[in-house]
């Protein structure tokens, strides 16, 4: 199984959404936002791909299987249209990734997964 669609989170620049060929969600979508239990329920609900900055995601994702799947930037701060240039050059290859493993760490200069099962 494959995310459907990709939900960016809180610390990822809402201005990346045109960034990919997915559906894509910002949590600023929602008025008021979400929390982050809420944000995961969603993308379980939804099976997306959660694009973040934040550990916790990570963690949490080590205890179970997809839905949802976790991208964790672990980048540093970054201007976003170099961000945007990373994630045009590697989002091919976390796509692919994304296939076979559950969370896929992204840092400037490589990868990291960690596979389903």
């Amino acid at each position: 199984m494959k995310p459907a669609g990709v939900l960016l989170d809180e610390n990822v620049s809402a201005r990346l959404k045109t960034s990919f060929d997915l559906p894509v969600i910002h949590v600023s979508d929602w008025e008021n936002g979400l929390k982050d239990w809420a944000l995961w329920q969603y993308a379980i609900a939804h099976r997306l791909v959660i694009v973040t900055q934040d550990s916790d995601f990570s963690e949490r994702m080590l205890a179970q299987e997809p839905p949802p799947w976790v991208v964790h930037i672990r980048t540093g701060n970054m201007r976003v249209q170099d961000f945007r240039a990373l994630l045009d050059d590697i989002w091919p290859r976390v796509w692919e990734l994304l296939e076979r493993h559950k969370l896929v760490v992204v840092y400037r200069d490589h990868l990291d997964a960690v596979r389903q099962g």
